[in-house]
């Protein structure tokens, strides 16, 4: 209903102050314009980040057995990466990291063509009590929420 209110409003303003409306018009096409190439371009640079995840005690330590490796193939430097680790059953695709209101960050600075790892510790997995896990068979994936970019 209010779109029809701002469209008589729009016709009154062409009738009053044609160049007014037509001015307003063209600020908002490049505005909107503007904000379609700054969210193109953020996808492609968030496309570059790779951020993958398995199981590693042999690597890690015992309380933070996840290795988490995060590679910039963008073409700016990467600041900040926040993600979340989910695991999955082999051959399923149902998530058994219910929990992913936590979330990891990364604000290792990485270099276009530069990577990074860590250890992280275990996403809480689902609460069901009769499932029994081995998390060496695990299939761990990483969710990426955020980049930050220079």
């Amino acid at each position: 209903m209010w779109w029809i209110a701002l469209a008589l409003v729009l016709l009154s303003l062409v009738y009053v102050r044609p160049k007014l409306v037509w001015a307003v018009l063209g600020c908002a096409l490049i505005l909107l314009s503007a904000v379609l190439i700054h969210n193109r371009q953020q996808g492609a640079l968030r496309a570059g980040v790779v951020v993958e995840a398995a199981y590693a005690p042999a690597l890690c330590p015992r309380e933070r057995p996840l290795k988490v490796s995060i590679s910039n193939r963008s073409e700016a430097v990467l600041e900040r990466v926040a993600f979340t680790l989910q695991a999955a059953m082999p051959g399923y695709s149902t998530v058994i990291t219910p929990y992913t209101y936590r979330q990891n960050t990364s604000e290792k600075i990485l270099r276009p063509g530069e990577s990074y790892a860590d250890c992280y510790s275990l996403p809480l997995l689902t609460s069901d009590p009769t499932a029994e896990y081995s998390l060496d068979a695990l299939e761990w994936s990483v969710e990426v929420h955020r980049t930050t970019f220079q």
